[in-house]
C-alpha cells in the first residue's frame, strides 16, 4: 500500500517509462519490418480494496 505522494511519484515513473518505450518505437518505425519483434507494454495502476475488510472500514470522522 502507498500513500497518495508515493501513488504519484510511482505514476510520474510510470508516465516516462511509457514515454521511453514509445520513442523507442518511433525510433524504430523505419526499420524493415522483418528485422523488428511485435510486443506491446501495458502499465495499469487502480486503487484496490479487499472487499474481505469492508465491513472494517471506519469514516474518516471516526477515525481522528
Amino acid at each position: 500500500m502507498l500513500l497518495n505522494n508515493s501513488m504519484q511519484v510511482f505514476r510520474r515513473k510510470r508516465e516516462s517509462l511509457a514515454h521511453a518505450f514509445n520513442a523507442l518505437c518511433e525510433n524504430d518505425a523505419d526499420l524493415p519490418l522483418p528485422d523488428r519483434n511485435g510486443g506491446n507494454m501495458t502499465l495499469v495502476m487502480r486503487r484496490w480494496r479487499c472487499g474481505l475488510f469492508r465491513q472494517f472500514r471506519r469514516d474518516r470522522e471516526e477515525s481522528c
